[in-house]
């Protein structure tokens, strides 16, 4: 289901949402935010962190390609919220760098790939068996105050 948000408040909410889900469905621990540069995979990362009482000032990772922050919501299923950005990788191959496969098997890291298409081959073949995908939230930006997040289909069942 497409979503449609005028305001950092607004994204908020739809952050909840996806908190929720989270909360409900922790064999989920990788999540891939897709959409152009300014649509709002960031800031619905930001919104994200701010839910989970993260008080760390969360940025993009597109230089560093994977900033970790502990996450002290105690009813939360997942203990470090990781946020990958797959902008300046050549290939999925680049994860391995990272430490990538020790990351997703710690059951405590809560994983979010930006650009989730450039690492998404790599991704699945390291994901345990039945969960050969992933969920991605598509992020469209429509004008300078509009972003839509569609939600997959996962997410509305």
């Amino acid at each position: 289901m497409v979503h449609t948000s005028n305001s950092l408040e607004e994204t908020e909410r739809l952050t909840e949402i996806f908190v929720e889900f989270i909360k409900q469905n922790p064999a989920f621990n990788v999540y891939g935010f897709s959409g152009d540069l300014g649509s709002g995979k960031t800031a619905f990362t930001k919104s994200l962190a701010k839910i989970l009482g993260i008080s760390d000032y969360v940025t993009s990772p597109t230089f560093v390609i994977q900033k970790k922050y502990l996450i002290p919501a105690p009813d939360f299923p997942f203990k470090t919220l990781v946020h990958i950005d797959s902008y300046r990788l050549e290939s999925g191959r680049e994860l391995e760098a990272l430490h990538f496969k020790e990351t997703l098997e710690d059951s405590d890291n809560l994983i979010l790939i930006e650009w989730p298409e450039k690492v998404e081959d790599v991704v699945k073949t390291m994901l345990p068996i039945p969960s050969q995908n992933f969920p991605v939230l598509t992020f469209t930006f429509v004008d300078d105050y509009t972003r839509t997040i569609e939600f997959p289909a996962i997410m509305e069942a």
